[in-house]
């Protein structure tokens, strides 16, 4: 092998390359010159070589593969690893390895300059064992030039900080390998020269007859798939299912989740059949989508709709060559807009017996259980076969062969880091589609967008950016002005509340613990809020909503006390629109407050276990609810009374007061102790001081004062205005909730007959005073 190599290294230098080409070039001239037989017989031994080199020993195997070599590393080093080594220094070797396309493109993924790399001098015996060792990780056959670099991006790493600068360690190096390897597979090992027919031989189509009503109503979806050539990977158990099916005669129902893959396993059904590479019944089949409003159109009647429908299905039944796919299967059971059950019509063409038809169609988990299932004939004549979600790292497989298609449609560079984001944000940025779709979606509207800015490559922060540009989630580390709201939480939530400082802090506290990334980002924030009515906690969520969500328009806003009996399971679990479920679903980044929590029952308590722990349910559809985004706030009277009474002997909120205040609640079987557990945080709320309520009534009536400055009104309110709304709106039992009422019907109804009867007008100055307990409005 040293030998092969050194002939390999010596007959590619510039030199050769140059000699060889002016060899050839006079050949060529003497043999057309003169004719001679001598040249001729030259030039045939030339080009004999050149084939042999180019053929035979440019493509020399390594004499071991990884798995087998025990002893000698460079045993299992390709012909151009082993050239590239053959260099003195490690500053030659590596930049004689940023020559290779492959290196070019792990450098590209990994957003890494050559101009950063510092050449490190290493042992050539360290570099190969280096190499060898990290080709076996990735599960390489070979060890190539690519793994030679990426292994001097390890052993230089401790001056260089290649990775470590643009947050790589090794294991995402090693996924960056295997995308490489994907790209460039011929630097491991050549595939054989063969030829490779595809489709059917002349006029062997012509066997089948002509198909024109299945043309009228039906795409060719063979012919969409060929444009393209999509690769084809994974799923090997559900695409076997759906060839033994189909093989059998029984058509084949895909259930799975959009997004999850199902079309991707009926374009290889596609290739695979129309290559030839699948016998018996499935050899050279095309396949033909039907098209559920094109065979609606135009017809007069229900009978129209029959004769079309025995016209094309005895056609295909007769050709023998096509196998009808119809998408959403459930569009011709009489559900969606177009009203058309052609179900029973069918069902004589299904029978696996006599093979007449073949079918493949796809749904949903929920839409097959509501709709399919129910048709116990109909749905017995398939062969259902469910597509599930793959596992995270074939969904990261998935999207870096996937990439390869992005980065052609676009003219684009996909960097890992990119791929990285859109694995991780893909289910948040369309959390109604499945993985891999919904990530490789996210990575294409990415890269369209990378294109229209006339960026050449798609990185970390496109992807994110695209996220939060939809959905308006605080993706990644906080930047600097939500460092800086953070910072300053409770100063914020200050300006709209009054007192307070416990929960105000505990929120401050746990919002910043989770945004540093020191708290699990698979399940909700979550607080429970407890104190008396009217001291608030309402509030305190809108203003967290404010301040953190941008307003209250992302609060949903959930009275508990409709959740009192077994039906609020089903009521939450509801697909419906309007239902918990349905509102996280489509708006995930949101604040869920649930008031009076302690009036729902204990179904529904054991159901926000599972939200507050796992972030997610599943709703009565089957789809996969997910709240990690959400922050969750359940408010509570429970335990009012001990916190009047416990805080009028001691005033001072610590960890022993909430421990014996949730002691207290759990003997009185408000709330189970693996319940509150489950709670982020313990919120509790003090009853409000006579100061406390003149500091809300201030800020209430600074809000009509806001809304009459609007109007060209400006309004003041003396002290005594502020002393009568906090002393006479206020009460025990309902703390500072009947203030803003008191507000409305002692000042505000006042304001609105003076300015409807034309007493005040735009551009006056008015001041509301209170005298001997009576509010009047005057002009300054």
């Amino acid at each position: 092998m040293k030998g092969i190599v050194r002939l390999y290294h010596f007959y590619n230098s510039l030199i050769l390359k140059i000699l060889r080409s002016v060899l050839l070039l006079l050949l060529v001239f003497a043999v057309f010159l003169t004719f001679s037989k001598i040249f001729l017989f030259l030039l045939s031994v030339f080009l004999i070589w050149e084939t042999f080199f180019i053929f035979k020993i440019s493509k020399t195997t390594p004499n071991l593969r990884i798995s087998d070599n025990r002893e000698d590393p460079m045993g299992s080093f390709t012909l151009k690893s082993q050239e590239a080594l053959l260099s003195g220094k490690t500053e030659d070797i590596v930049k004689n390895l940023l020559k290779f396309p492959s290196v070019k493109f792990l450098i590209g993924k990994a957003e890494i300059d050559p101009k950063d790399l510092i050449f490190k001098e290493v042992a050539k015996k360290d570099l190969s064992e280096a190499s060898f060792s990290l080709a076996s990780e990735r599960g390489g056959a070979y060890v190539t030039p690519f793994d030679i670099f990426a292994s001097f991006l390890l052993l230089s790493e401790e001056e260089t900080k290649a990775l470590f600068n643009r947050r790589l360690k090794k294991e995402n190096l090693l996924h960056i390998l295997r995308w490489t390897k994907e790209k460039f597979p011929n630097e491991e090992s050549h595939k054989p020269l063969r030829a490779e027919f595809w489709g059917e031989g002349i006029g062997e189509s012509w066997v089948h007859g002509w198909t024109l009503e299945t043309k009228k109503y039906m795409t060719d979806f063979t012919a969409n798939v060929l444009r393209r050539k999509p690769d084809y990977f994974g799923r090997d158990k559900e695409y076997r299912g759906i060839v033994e099916g189909l093989s059998s005669g029984q058509s084949v129902l895909l259930v799975g989740e959009e997004g999850v893959g199902k079309t991707s396993l009926i374009e290889a059904l596609a290739i695979e059949s129309f290559s030839g590479k699948l016998s018996g019944n499935l050899y050279h089949r095309r396949i033909y989508q039907f098209m559920a409003d094109a065979f609606l159109a135009g017809a007069q009647n229900q009978g129209e709709l029959e004769q079309r429908f025995v016209l094309f299905t005895d056609e295909v039944s007769h050709s023998g060559n096509i196998i009808i796919l119809i998408q959403n299967l459930e569009t011709i059971l009489g559900q969606g807009s177009l009203n058309l059950d052609l179900s029973g019509q069918l069902l004589p063409y299904l029978d696996a017996s006599d093979k007449k038809l073949l079918l493949i169609a796809t749904s949903t988990e929920g839409v097959y259980k509501k709709f399919i299932e129910p048709k116990t004939s109909f749905a017995a004549s398939f062969k259902t076969v469910r597509v599930e979600e793959p596992d995270r790292d074939q969904i990261a497989e998935i999207i870096i062969k996937k990439s390869f298609d992005i980065e052609e449609k676009y003219k684009v560079l996909v960097s890992y880091r990119a791929m990285l984001a859109a694995l991780d944000l893909g289910k948040k940025y369309l959390p109604q589609r499945a993985n891999p779709g919904a990530s490789v979606l996210l990575l294409e509207d990415a890269a369209n967008r990378s294109k229209l800015s006339k960026k050449n490559v798609v990185t970390e922060e496109d992807v994110t950016f695209e996220v939060k540009t939809k959905t308006n989630l605080p993706i990644g580390l906080p930047k600097d002005d939500e460092k800086k709201t953070l910072l300053n939480l409770e100063e914020e939530m200050h300006k709209r509340l009054v007192d307070q400082e416990d929960a105000v802090g505990s929120i401050a506290e746990a919002m910043r613990r989770v945004r540093a990334g020191l708290e699990s980002n698979k399940k909700p924030i979550s607080f429970l809020f407890l104190g008396p009515t009217g001291v608030g906690k309402t509030e305190t969520a809108k203003t967290l909503a404010n301040i953190y969500f941008g307003g209250e328009a992302k609060i949903i806003r959930i009275d508990m006390s409709e959740f009192a009996d077994s039906s609020g399971v089903n009521k939450i679990l509801s697909p419906d629109k309007g239902s918990l479920s349905d509102e996280i679903f489509n708006f995930p980044f949101s604040l869920v407050l649930l008031d009076e929590f302690e009036k729902a029952s204990s179904l529904v308590h054991n159901l926000f276990l599972q939200v507050l722990d796992d972030g997610r349910l599943t709703d009565n559809s089957g789809r996969t609810v997910n709240f990690a985004d959400a922050i969750v706030i359940a408010t509570s009277n429970a335990g009012s009374e001990y916190i009047r009474e416990s805080l009028q002997i001691n005033p001072i909120l610590d960890k022993n007061f909430k421990k014996n205040l949730l002691d207290f609640v759990q003997k009185n079987g408000v709330f189970a102790p693996e319940l509150l557990n489950r709670f982020d945080e313990l919120v509790v709320f003090k009853p409000l001081s006579g100061q406390d309520l003149r500091k809300i009534a201030s800020l209430m009536l600074s809000e009509v004062a806001k809304n009459m400055k609007e109007k060209d009104i400006e309004v003041s309110f003396d002290q005594s205005v502020v002393e009568k709304v906090a002393m006479g709106g206020a009460s025990d039992e309902f703390g500072a909730r009947p203030l803003r009422r008191f507000i409305q019907d002692n000042i505000e109804d006042i304001l609105a007959r003076k300015i409807l009867t034309g007493e005040i007008q735009r551009g006056e100055k008015l001041v509301v005073v209170s005298v001997n307990g009576t509010i009047s409005v005057n002009k300054q």
